[in-house]
């Protein structure tokens, strides 16, 4: 796993896979954590990054992000652009308000999301694919957006997914959670086939 520090940023090219990386607490693959800490994915629609088979094994200790982590009382960004996420997870079963099976938004950080899907992530807590306690901002620019397949409250054997556990959910809101979405032509469209809930977090 890659922490990003206090005002530092870093770029994650276009064609990128981040694959089967792991953590003990926060973010499988990358981990912003300080003031100014930026993550910036830079995928495209002809050449996607893709964040598969990540996940944080912390169990009863606040895991949170399979694939991605961002905040932690600090304002910390990340912007993830045309980006594939799927088989992500969060093993976490034992503490309130943690998971997110492939990101974890903590507050006050802020995510803009664009042209990217969801599929098939997996939170033993809540947040089958997003775990919003800070500002989540999810766009379809120049393609439709995908949010399917995705499971909060899971069980695992070891680091695989129980089939069929847990309960539909692609979004979970906690707290200070806040969630925008947005298209920019009547041409594209955001779909969930999944939950969105909100405990405290406004949507």
């Amino acid at each position: 796993v890659r922490k990003i520090n206090k005002n530092n940023t870093i770029n994650v090219s276009a064609g990128v896979t981040f694959s089967e990386n792991h953590a003990t607490k926060h973010g499988g693959a990358l981990y912003a954590n300080g003031e100014n800490a930026i993550i910036n994915i830079n995928g495209t629609k002809e050449d996607v990054v893709t964040f598969e088979n990540n996940y944080t094994e912390t169990l009863g200790s606040m895991g949170g992000g399979g694939a991605l982590f961002v905040g932690g009382n600090n304002t910390a960004e990340l912007n993830v652009n045309n980006t594939y996420f799927e088989g992500n997870k969060v093993l976490e079963t034992s503490t309130t308000n943690y998971g997110g099976g492939a990101i974890f938004v903590d507050t006050p950080a802020t995510a803009t999301i664009i042209d990217s899907d969801f599929q098939n992530n997996y939170s033993g807590n809540v947040g089958g694919a997003i775990l919003g306690n800070g500002n989540i901002i999810i766009k379809a620019v120049h393609k439709d957006v995908l949010f399917s397949g995705n499971r909060q409250n899971a069980t695992f054997t070891g680091t695989t997914y129980d089939a069929g556990s847990g309960t539909a959910n692609a979004i979970n809101l906690v707290n200070a959670g806040n969630l925008t979405l947005n298209t920019d032509s009547t041409d594209r469209t955001i779909t969930f086939n999944d939950s969105i809930e909100s405990t405290g977090g406004n949507k």
